[in-house]
């Protein structure tokens, strides 16, 4: 059997890797170009492909993978943001009911996971915030002082200052940490990672993150 489990990101990437190895299910990984490729206790294939958004889920040359099925010894993982209702329609009914629509339209198989929890409007960066573990987390109250004190603002001809994206609040969250110098090394070599695996950083036993380990648990074995 081989398991593909498509992503919009590295974070996200990144994120179901290390549970995943976590969980047990995969001992070591392996870069190969963009996917993370490994092997389960059971001798079942893994790769974790980066596919950019859910726009792009059948325009790049990963859509052959996700017109195979059981029958053909395939099992296709998608994990996607839920993003919220707006101007491009998200959030979790309506970005559910355009996945399978496509689903559906294209003959394609797989068994669909939104983030942040599967039941919430938001995006790998609310489930973050919610793993920041307790002790760090006045500096995350610094930064929402930071975005009030942004939308008080105005430019002289009175428009609004746009307050900072979800991601600026993570990546400033991890520019305050005390890295040790092979995590500054790791930084170097790529820019995203998050330092999973640092348990000082994040807590991957937070409630927030159990339905996404208990989608992966479930279907890869």
């Amino acid at each position: 059997m081989k398991i593909n489990v498509f992503v919009e990101g590295q974070e996200d990437q990144e994120l179901v890797a290390y549970l995943l190895t976590r969980l047990g299910k995969v001992t070591a990984w392996q870069e190969a170009g963009k996917a993370f490729k490994g092997t389960t206790a059971a001798g079942h294939e893994v790769s974790l492909n980066i596919t950019n958004g859910w726009g792009s889920l059948v325009s790049g040359n990963l859509f052959p993978e996700l017109s195979q099925s059981a029958e053909d010894e395939v099992m296709n993982l998608v994990v996607y943001d839920a993003d919220r209702p707006g101007p491009q329609q998200g959030g979790t009914v309506e970005r559910r009911t355009q996945l399978l629509k496509i689903q559906q339209d294209n003959n394609l198989f797989f068994e669909l996971f939104l983030l942040p929890t599967d039941a919430q409007d938001g995006q790998l960066e609310d489930l973050l915030q919610l793993l920041i573990p307790e002790v760090h987390q006045q500096v995350t109250d610094c930064f929402s002082s930071y975005e009030a004190c942004v939308r008080q603002l105005r430019m002289p001809d009175g428009t609004a200052y746009n307050t900072p994206v979800a991601k600026s609040r993570i990546f400033a969250y991890l520019e305050t940490l005390p890295l040790v110098p092979e995590e500054e090394k790791r930084l170097d070599k790529k820019r995203n990672t998050k330092f999973f695996d640092n348990p000082s950083y994040w807590n991957l036993e937070a409630p927030a993150v159990q339905p996404l380990r208990a989608f992966l648990d479930f279907h890869i074995q």
